[in-house]
């Protein structure tokens, strides 16, 4: 009864509002998280109760497309500047002491003196806010993150004070439910205003058994039980928001154009396959006409050049289709048998490769926003927290949400 009386509250299903600027906000990021998920969640039979009543109850968007490199750090650096990657600089995860070119909410929020709460979100470092454990591990593969290394880089003497409460928080391995264990003792004895938390569990598991799969699955549920959980310790008057960086696919076939156009005039980018010359370019066209090259369509340059200025030199691009994933191999057959394990890091536009934005809270209309940019997510959670944004290249959304 307590949880569905947590959960009515912080959906909006109260009576009592709030002023819609400069609200409390929790914003949950679930890496890996494809869009898909949640539109087809009846198809895939998903046990999601929470996201759904968000969903229900909230804003959603009808998938969110992103910038190149559609990874994580890249794709969630851009969700808290408003900027692509090229612009904030964050490129890829190989390395844990970057941190953006560009202003960040909770630079924004601790310029406007709010409390803030970073747990394992990329690109941040042990003096980024009030309250962090950043992200933090000692192979650059790693699946499995163990807890002690991890817990040593967070804000000192926090760990303890979270075990002296929840006793099972220190294990062996940091994973979902730590991340979400610290929020739910940060909210409940430190009331922060702003928190943002970084889960990592489906994108592990989507990378070794497939986006959709049904491992991946599972793990979603699981989630979705760790936010209603983390619902249980939310002040009413809190705004919600679950995003994500980036979509998933599987990668059933391999495509090699380089051996299909017996050309090496040819490279493959962000998942898209670029001639450099026109020689090239029209042996790719001929590909088109037949399904099992696994080409999908010609992208036009100026879609090229919107999201990727650095492939202004390609004089042609091509999409694959689902399942198909192209590489940059010389060898091997022009189409082969795929790992199916899951991939990111594709390009922005491909069918069905979406990305999240779902906000919710008692001053949140209940909306649905179509597909929209990446780099609109950023600015309309500064209105919601009442911060400035100025690098932000969109406008804001929450003109269109709040009720």
């Amino acid at each position: 009864m307590r949880l569905w009386f947590a959960l009515c509250l912080s959906l909006g299903l109260s009576s009592p509002l709030f002023p819609a600027d400069g609200a409390k906000l929790v914003v949950i990021s679930i890496d890996g998280l494809d869009y898909r998920y949640l539109k087809d969640a009846d198809r895939l039979h998903l046990k999601i109760p929470v996201l759904r009543k968000m969903m229900a109850h909230g804003a959603v968007a009808d998938g969110v497309v992103g910038f190149p490199p559609t990874e994580s750090w890249p794709a969630v650096t851009s969700i808290v500047t408003g900027v692509s990657p090229a612009q904030h600089g964050v490129l890829s995860g190989a390395r844990l002491d970057q941190t953006s070119k560009s202003l960040t909410l909770w630079q924004a929020a601790a310029r406007a003196h709010k409390k803030t709460v970073l747990l394992n979100w990329p690109a941040t470092a042990q003096n980024s806010s009030d309250f962090v454990c950043p992200p933090y591990w000692e192979k650059l593969d790693a699946t499995e993150i163990p807890f002690e290394p991890m817990s040593q880089h967070c804000t000192p003497g926090l760990v303890g004070r979270i075990a002296s409460v929840y006793p099972r928080f220190t294990k062996s391995l940091w994973n979902d439910e730590s991340a979400m264990t610290a929020l739910s003792y940060l909210l409940q004895y430190e009331q922060p205003d702003f928190s943002l938390v970084h889960l990592t569990d489906l994108d592990v598991e989507e990378r070794e058994t497939g986006a959709l799969s049904l491992f991946s699955r599972e793990v979603l549920e699981n989630g979705d039980e760790l936010l209603g959980q983390m619902l249980t310790n939310l002040p009413p008057q809190t705004v919600v928001a679950v995003v994500s960086g980036n979509g998933y696919e599987t990668q059933e076939h391999v495509v090699r154009p380089r051996v299909l156009a017996k050309s090496a005039s040819i490279e493959v980018k962000y998942g898209l396959i670029g001639a450099l010359d026109a020689t090239s370019a029209a042996s790719l066209r001929r590909l088109l006409g037949s399904k099992k090259n696994g080409l999908s369509r010609e992208v036009p340059l100026a879609e090229v050049t919107r999201y990727a200025p650095d492939l202004k030199r390609w004089v042609a691009a091509f999409g694959t289709q689902p399942g198909y994933i192209a590489v940059n191999d010389s060898q091997g057959p022009g189409v082969g048998p795929g790992n199916h394990r899951g991939v990111r890091g594709q390009w922005p536009t491909r069918n069905g490769y979406r990305s999240v934005f779902v906000l919710s809270g008692s001053s949140v209309r209940s909306v649905h926003l179509g597909e929209i940019s990446v780099l609109a997510v950023a600015p309309t959670l500064a209105s919601v927290l009442g911060v400035n944004l100025p690098d932000a290249r969109e406008p804001s959304l929450w003109g269109k949400l709040k009720k």
